[in-house]
């Protein structure tokens, strides 16, 4: 008997998130010897070698990755990205994520987790498109680097590793930030100036009595109505999230009138660090990979967190860029509104 065809329509292969996401990195690796491929199955990338519980196991047949980065020349994955859109908060769906991040830890793979905020473009540059840039600047270092790693490879060295090498964050050293600044604040900055004279600087009270504040590091060279300044080095927290955990950068900032502070806030950013794994862990055996030994898979697995081993960029140096974003935009709405005689210029 034959079966009776019922009516079908034509989906869409991906959400409007991971789309966005993939765009993205397609304009970013546009004419290298990349392969952006959307919507892989977990299966195809990686390669089971032990026993699955039952959500495991369904998990690794029927789940993707929402994006896989590959090599064009031997189609190997470097690197897997999950666009975390509408939906991700929910515990059903947050699990499931927990499990990519055990199955990609297992494996060795990097994994990064981005959230639509990260691919909507703040003065025309997205936190994707910066990101895939120090990555490329990463992937392009020079050949004689490889060829050191490489002798040390055959030679049998390998670097001593603590069992928390790269799970903590470092305190200090903010050196992705010096190297690889997000575009947008220097379009932000420049704009205060041209638009409503408001520089960037430090300013200083000296200790002489009846002294005015001495302004250091003035980007206008002493000429602004306005000054301000982002306090460095801010405060550090953690926020955990349904898959993952943040560094939170939270920095201070006054607008000074060259006599006094007339507006004052905080400005903050945010960026995951770590991936959260599954509360039940169903390995049966923690076994070394590419990145991790053994040793530091229970270290991290007995913390139920696992660093994103994405290592071309620092998340706290990502968190206090964009931190320092939010700040100068707060500036410049509140000059826009100050301009336009809506806002006093005073301190509350």
């Amino acid at each position: 008997m034959r079966g009776i065809i019922r009516r079908m329509r034509i989906q869409p292969i991906s959400t409007a998130t991971e789309a966005l996401g993939v765009n993205i990195l397609r304009r970013s690796f546009s004419g290298r010897s990349w392969i952006i491929a959307p919507r892989v199955s977990i299966q195809s990338v990686l390669e089971k070698d032990e026993r699955l519980s039952e959500a495991e196991f369904s998990m690794f047949t029927r789940g993707h990755f929402d994006c896989v980065v590959c090599r064009a020349d031997n189609n190997r994955p470097v690197f897997a990205v999950e666009f975390d859109g509408f939906g991700h908060e929910k515990p059903v769906q947050a699990e499931r994520d927990r499990l990519k991040n055990l199955f990609c830890m297992a494996a060795g793979l990097p994994l990064l987790r981005l959230g639509m905020g990260d691919l909507i473009p703040r003065d025309q540059v997205s936190v994707l498109e910066w990101l895939s840039d120090a990555l490329l600047d990463w992937l392009d270092r020079p050949e004689d680097e490889d060829e050191l790693d490489a002798e040390d490879a055959a030679s049998g060295f390998e670097p001593p590793r603590d069992v928390d090498e790269g799970f903590d964050l470092e305190e200090e050293g903010p050196a992705f930030e010096s190297e690889h600044p997000f575009p947008a604040n220097a379009r932000v900055i420049e704009r205060l100036l041209r638009k409503f004279n408001i520089s960037t600087g430090s300013p200083l009270k000296d200790s002489s009595a009846g002294a005015l504040p001495r302004i250091v590091m003035d980007s206008s060279f002493g000429t602004s109505r306005y000054v301000l300044n982002i306090g460095s080095p801010g405060h550090r927290t953690f926020e955990q999230g349904p898959a993952s955990e943040f560094v939170v950068t939270d920095y201070d900032f006054t607008v000074h009138d060259r006599t006094k502070v007339v507006w004052a806030g905080t400005g903050r950013g945010r960026f995951a660090w770590a991936h959260r794994l599954p509360q039940q862990i169903g390995l049966a055996a923690i076994g070394a990979n590419a990145i991790l030994t053994a040793e530091q898979m229970a270290y991290r697995i007995a913390r139920g967190l696992s660093p994103t081993d994405l290592g071309w960029w620092e998340a706290a140096g990502v968190a206090r860029e964009l931190a320092r974003h939010d700040a100068l935009s707060q500036v410049e709405r509140w000059a826009e509104l100050e301009a336009a005689g809506l806002r006093s210029t005073s301190v509350s």
